[in-house]
This record gives C-alpha cells, sequence and structure tokens, in this order.
C-alpha cells in the first residue's frame, strides 16, 4: 500500500472545512436556551370576542393568516383572515 501523500491545496481545503461556520440554522438559538427571540411579553393582535387561532405568516412577512370565528354567522363556520404584520384591522376575511 502507497502512504497517501497530501497537497497543499487539499490541506487548506481540509482545514478550512474544518473552522467553517454551520449555515444550517440561521435562525437558531443559542445552546442551551429556550426563550424567545423577543422576551418581552406577549402582545394581542386581535380584538375578536370569539376564538381566533392558527396564526401563520404569509410567505412574504408582509401579514399573518389566522382562522377567526364570527358570532354573527348562523353556520358557525370558522373564516380565513389576514391581519398586517403589526397588528390593526384586517385586511382580507374570506368565510
Amino acid at each position: 500500500m502507497r502512504p497517501t501523500r497530501w497537497t497543499a491545496f487539499a490541506l487548506l481545503s481540509l482545514l478550512g472545512q474544518s473552522t467553517a461556520c454551520s449555515h444550517s440554522d440561521p435562525f437558531s438559538n443559542p445552546q442551551g436556551t429556550d426563550t424567545p427571540f423577543d422576551p418581552g411579553p406577549p402582545v394581542r393582535l386581535t380584538l375578536n370576542q370569539a376564538h381566533d387561532g392558527n396564526p401563520a405568516w404569509l410567505a412574504d412577512g408582509s401579514g399573518i393568516l389566522y382562522s377567526a370565528q364570527q358570532l354573527d354567522r348562523p353556520d358557525t363556520d370558522v373564516c380565513l383572515a389576514e391581519l398586517p404584520a403589526t397588528g390593526g384591522s384586517q385586511r382580507r376575511l374570506i368565510c
């Protein structure tokens, strides 16, 4: 068996890979913490007397979709509502 001969490029490449940082988790919390990114108190964004739930960000981050129960609907269906990212009035309500 022939001994392996390392070139300068191979050694630099190996060194670079071993010291490179990981970009797989760009928004992860530091090791050992389980606190939210903004540790302030939660902020209520809706003022519906019925149940609002299941929030999800729009893909572009411009708003939040959530399910909104409407008390004035005779069929008691849950509607899909959209809010601006900072809260405020509903932009859209689909029932």
